[in-house]
């Protein structure tokens, strides 16, 4: 995997700062703290990823229309989600 993701380093080189947008790697604490609080076992493809790199700062969409959201923004998706499920009765 992990000359994958220096093939796709290389594809995204000419891009203008590219690597002002790409956050740093998580760590593999990081990510055992986002699965706990999740309640959820990452697939090992997805912390080779964020292992990587934790996700991207803004809006540039590395795949279409999709983008590697930063594990703080997930954790904080799903925390407003619980809150707001919780306030309608949902469980």
């Amino acid at each position: 995997m992990e000359d994958t993701f220096r093939q796709f380093e290389r594809h995204l080189s000419p891009i203008q700062a590219i690597e002002d947008e790409l956050l740093p790697p998580a760590t593999p604490e990081e990510l055992d703290v986002a699965e706990q609080k999740l309640g959820i076992k990452f697939p090992e493809e997805f912390r080779q990823l964020y292992m990587w790199r934790n996700g991207n700062k803004g809006d540039l969409f590395l795949f279409g229309s999709y983008r590697i959201s930063p594990l703080i923004e997930i954790l904080e998706l799903y925390k407003s989600a619980r809150t707001s499920m919780e306030k309608t009765g949902i469980k």
